[in-house]
């Protein structure tokens, strides 16, 4: 639609004629979807407790510039109606959740439309939604403008930046720092056009909507950041101190058993602005392996938290696990390096507990195990590590106070993708501690 309007006074007539009669077309056949949808009971639901799917909101704005481009007030005060109403169920953190669960990714595309919505509109409402999802932005994201990724329930950790930008971010000064460095990291891609198609799409908003007055300024988003953020309704919190970033999500979650939702499971990520995303890297699905805690009582494993909370001095999270209480408190963490502690409690004699530490982006990389070095490459690796004897990574050292094993390459779910024999450029190492009644608890350590 927006094409067909730029092109319209140098399109042959015949072929503006077919095109706009598609387009109305598909936009009368849209806006009765986005009728019914929006007074289904499963919309109404979901948006009570602050979900809305993001093609919903770029439904909506569709239809919404169609009505401005045909001066169809009533379409427009339709579509206003159904923004604002997504806008009054903005969460805490400033975005909305997807079918129940946080996705990042996605909240960033609903950002866009809003975004569109707002320069197109000069809703007010739209205004203070985006001004908001800016907060959100600089909240779940890390200075290289990677998304966090144990916060989100249908993408995992990606080590590509944010791709959907939002326009309007330009009217604050975060914002335009944020838009800035967004354009200095394209500026690095040697074939944008084949890296993201969308990111054309990304810099023809900007060019249309950004006033050509505004500076190119420093794009040093970190001062922007929040050092700490503790958010009981999402259960997710983060620690920036110096090149460290420590983020955490207990969230309990629903299991839809659908390839698009991630059991949450991989409940925290450690990120170095030198080495990035060392430990986590998110979620899968069925795989024990990728979860903090796999608890084996009686008959059964566990390994997904049914409950949990927010543990304070030391920041934390206490976790239950088939009725077992297990917790990750973060000890330490300064310049030199981060501190962790996993406990579990009241197990018996016959219990057992084993606690998996994953190991982000190591294809490529050479490391190291007392007097062994080894290769991440395609070969199966299957590593003991003896307590107080560090792995060695290119960029860190990580050291468990118990007996461990250090197994590579662990492949995790890839909702993508129908054969799930693994995705080479994701393939993790997992190191794995066996706790016990005896042995209740160990030390994680990782010094750059």
């Amino acid at each position: 639609m927006e094409t067909v309007e730029l092109l319209k006074d140098v399109l042959p007539p015949e072929k503006l004629s077919k095109w706009q009669e598609r387009i109305d077309s598909g936009v009368k056949s849209l806006s009765g979807i986005i009728r019914k949808t929006s007074g289904s009971k499963e919309h109404i639901e979901l948006l009570k407790n602050g979900s809305v799917r993001n093609h919903f909101v770029w439904e909506v704005l569709c239809c919404y510039r169609y009505g401005m481009l045909k001066s169809d007030q009533n379409l427009m005060d339709f579509c206003t109606s159904i923004m604002e109403d997504i806008f009054e169920h903005q969460n805490t953190l400033g975005s909305w959740l997807e079918y129940g669960t946080p996705v990042v990714s996605y909240a960033y595309v609903t950002f866009e439309a809003i975004s569109l919505y707002e320069h197109y509109s000069g809703n007010k409402k739209a205004t203070e939604a985006i001004r908001k999802s800016l907060d959100y932005a600089f909240s779940t994201m890390y200075p290289d403008m990677t998304r966090i990724g144990c916060l989100d329930g249908r993408n995992r950790y990606s080590a590509s930046p944010v791709s959907h930008i939002v326009p309007t971010y330009y009217k604050y000064e975060s914002g335009l720092a944020y838009l800035c460095k967004w354009i200095t990291n394209t500026r690095n891609v040697e074939n944008l056009f084949a890296t993201s198609i969308h990111a054309l799409s990304v810099i023809s908003n900007m060019m249309n909507i950004i006033p050509d007055d505004i500076p190119f300024i420093e794009p040093d988003i970190k001062k922007y950041m929040p050092e700490s953020i503790h958010n009981p309704e999402l259960k997710y919190n983060l620690i920036r101190k110096g090149p460290w970033v420590v983020s955490f999500c207990s969230l309990e979650q629903k299991i839809f058993n659908s390839r698009w939702i991630l059991y949450r499971q991989n409940l925290y990520s450690i990120y170095h602005e030198d080495a990035g995303e060392i430990v986590g890297g998110g979620h899968s699905i069925a795989q024990p392996q990728f979860s903090c805690f796999n608890v084996i009582s009686g008959p059964c494993v566990y390994y997904m938290h049914n409950d949990s909370k927010i543990l304070e001095n030391p920041y934390g999270m206490e976790l239950i696990y088939g009725g077992k209480k297990c917790s990750i408190t973060f000890e330490e963490i300064n310049e030199g390096g981060v501190t962790i502690r996993y406990k579990v409690q009241d197990l018996s004699e016959v219990d057992r507990v084993y606690v998996n530490i994953p190991l982000y982006g190591l294809k490529g990389s050479a490391l190291s195990a007392g007097e062994e070095k080894v290769y991440c490459g395609e070969n199966i690796l299957a590593l003991k590590l003896p307590s107080g004897k560090p792995l060695v990574l290119p960029s860190v050292k990580i050291e468990v106070s118990e007996d461990a094993v250090f197994n590579y390459p662990i492949y995790p779910f890839n909702s993508y993708i129908q054969d799930q024999k693994g995705a080479s450029d994701d393939a993790s190492g997992i190191i794995t501690v066996e706790l016990d009644y005896k042995r209740p608890e160990c030390i994680l350590k990782l010094r750059i």
